[in-house]
């Protein structure tokens, strides 16, 4: 009789567990906005965009976006990526 509550737990938890791993999926699935934040000293700089499915080139232009919002010349930013 343990043996079959055994097996009955571990289906159950298996079931939980392939369902909290779909929720997680569709979680995934939405399309929540990407920020990137900076704090440098005593500033906070931030920047955002209305999802999370960026391509490289464009996390690199939010990156040098923000470089910039922070204070780096534009000059100096493209001299380092050089």
């Amino acid at each position: 009789m343990n043996y079959l509550k055994n097996i009955k737990k571990n289906i159950m938890a298996k079931i939980n567990s392939e369902t909290e791993y779909k929720e997680s999926i569709k979680q995934l699935e939405m399309n929540e906005p990407l920020i990137l934040s900076i704090k440098h000293y005593d500033k906070k700089f931030s920047i955002e965009v209305d999802h999370s499915d960026v391509t490289l080139e464009e996390l690199h232009t939010l990156w040098t976006d923000l470089l910039t919002g922070m204070g780096f010349h534009q000059l100096t930013i493209e001299e380092f990526y050089e």
